[in-house]
């Protein structure tokens, strides 16, 4: 039947206003499956475009489901380098990404629209793509998203990847969409130091560097407290350690403040910060910059003398 030519008959009904659009889906997606001859054959005609037009024109969800399907199946069946012609279709597609951001927050398709939205981000992380998918919801719906258990960890790393451009508008827009709430139940709810809680805490370490009030609130929301315990545990990986240094010195960039300095020293934090100063590391400067607001907010004998037991000078000097 392939051999006979039935996939480019198959695709010229991949069409919203052709009534047998459905079935023509359905058939491409089992005949694609089938072998990867097969889907090479599908990829050397204008399905996948068709697939993006379908997205952004039909108005039924589940005739867009059926075409999600597919693109999801084509896309996870082919190598790296092909993988991200397919995904430069689907960025220069216009209303593409608008529709997968819509999708994000469909039951159904959530996990599939939010997947291929993280690959793009990933592959296509230009400033274009990021503002079309800005405009579209895509902060609003990757919060949204983190209820939800297949599309949660999809939704913390594009959100991650958006914050992390440092953009006043879009940490604005995820404080006003509930980012810090959100997040934070997040960790709370988290078995140990997951790769889950590590997102969250990546993602308000760059909300918390941007006003006095967000980081109060993230302050408020409890969040140091499991961070402190976090780094007291000696099996921390690097990675791991790095991670919740970053956080609490993005707590003090905006300036110290008593409650945090008091919340670093009554936890037990600081003999780890002394430790991990001596490491030269990314660890060594997150380490000193806290160390150092301690001191200009707990300028005392005793803060002092602390620091001087720990051989602050000597890191320094060697620093």
């Amino acid at each position: 039947m392939v051999e006979a030519g039935v996939i480019p008959v198959l695709v010229q009904f991949v069409c919203p206003k052709i009534s047998k659009s459905p079935k023509a889906l359905v058939c491409l997606r089992q005949i694609t499956r089938a072998s990867h001859a097969h889907l090479n054959k599908a990829l050397d005609t204008d399905l996948f475009r068709c697939l993006c037009a379908y997205l952004v024109t039909s108005y039924s969800q589940k005739n867009k489901s059926l075409s999600l399907s597919l693109m999801y199946s084509m896309m996870y069946s082919v190598t790296s380098e092909k993988r991200k012609d397919l995904l430069h279709k689907i960025c220069t597609h216009s209303g593409a990404i608008r529709s997968l951001v819509n999708l994000m927050t469909k039951q159904g398709d959530n996990e599939i629209s939010s997947y291929i939205m993280t690959e793009i981000l990933i592959v296509q992380n230009t400033e274009e793509v990021i503002q079309e998918a800005v405009a579209a919801g895509i902060i609003k719906n990757s919060i949204r998203c983190t209820s939800e258990a297949g599309a949660t960890d999809c939704a913390l790393q594009m959100l991650c990847m958006i914050l992390g451009k440092l953009n006043q508008e879009h940490v604005d827009d995820a404080v006003r969409f509930g980012a810090i709430d959100v997040l934070a139940k997040l960790i709370a709810q988290s078995n140990g130091f997951s790769n889950r809680a590590r997102r969250s805490l990546q993602a308000l370490s760059y909300i918390s560097q941007f006003a006095v009030n967000y980081r109060n609130k993230v302050l408020n929301s409890h969040v140091l407290t499991y961070v402190t315990t976090w780094l007291r545990i000696e099996s921390l990986q690097p990675a791991e350690a790095q991670c919740c240094l970053f956080f609490v010195y993005s707590l003090s960039i905006c300036g110290n403040n008593k409650i945090l300095v008091d919340e670093i020293i009554h936890s037990g934090m600081v003999p780890s910060l002394f430790k991990m100063a001596g490491f030269a590391s990314s660890h060594q400067v997150y380490a000193l910059g806290i160390l150092s607001g301690i001191l200009v907010e707990q300028d005392t004998g005793s803060t002092i003398h602390e620091m001087a037991r720990a051989n602050i000078i000597s890191i320094l000097v060697d620093f």
